[in-house]
């Protein structure tokens, strides 16, 4: 059983709910140092984990040096149309990456859900962004994760004839058994999420705590606009209590 944590923009300050302080992504590096790591494509025994960010910000570049200075690995979800663009990771950058020891991941080609998309455009977002991260990182990329984490129903069969070997969304939960390769849940690690002491609590424990599938389950049940706007309150309400304290 693997926990697989999921990021987004690691910054100095927070602006956007899906981002995380530099200060607690050093703390979240002190607590993994000694964690063994999992292989996306099976999950490993309890108590390992594996690292995926997603997005492609030029953030990750800091963020992948500071795992690479504890021999922590991780995989990186980039969107091929974006790679050059301003705040994203440049070529040079996911080659830098690719040296370091981490993996390069798809994130399709366009940053867009591909739920509605006709057959040929979403082989497109599969195939040709793979071809193209490979040509830029000079190493296999069999690692998929949809934008957004909104998959399509051909997606899987997609995935299995253009060579891939997993597929992480982003829904919560922990990575139980190789079966779910396909659908891989993971652990959202945000300032809100690091705070609530939700992160830490699924790498010692192997577990979610009980407040996280609370709010899984509420998550799950609400719209998605609605879920959206009580994230976005928890969060508020969070940081106003964190700086009451």
């Amino acid at each position: 059983m693997t926990t697989v944590l999921t990021l987004h923009r690691v910054v100095d300050a927070c602006t956007r709910d899906h981002d995380v302080t530099k200060e607690a992504f050093r703390r979240l590096v002190d607590l993994l140092a000694p964690t063994p790591q999992a292989d996306l494509r099976a999950p490993g025994p309890p108590g390992t984990v594996s690292i995926t960010f997603d997005d492609g910000t030029e953030d990750h570049l800091w963020a992948a040096q500071e795992l690479a200075n504890v021999g922590l690995s991780a995989t990186f979800f980039v969107s091929a149309s974006l790679v050059g663009a301003p705040g994203r990771l440049d070529e040079d950058d996911i080659r830098a990456l690719a040296a370091m020891g981490h993996r390069v991941g798809s994130h399709a080609v366009n940053h867009r859900p591909l739920r509605s998309l006709a057959a040929e455009e979403l082989r497109h977002e599969v195939r040709d962004s793979r071809v193209r991260l490979e040509q830029i990182s000079g190493a296999p990329v069999v690692m998929f994760a949809p934008p957004g984490g909104i998959g399509h129903p051909d997606l899987v069969p997609m995935l299995r004839s253009e060579g891939y070997e997993a597929c992480r969304l982003t829904r919560w939960g922990l990575y139980r058994d190789r079966e779910r390769r396909w659908a891989i849940p993971c652990v959202p690690v945000t300032e809100f999420t690091w705070r609530r002491g939700w992160v830490s609590h699924a790498v010692t424990h192997d577990s979610l705590p009980v407040g996280m599938m609370a709010a899984r389950l509420a998550k799950s049940a609400l719209p998605d606009r609605l879920a959206r706007s009580i994230r976005t309150t928890l969060r508020i309400a969070g940081s106003r209590s964190d700086s009451n304290h």
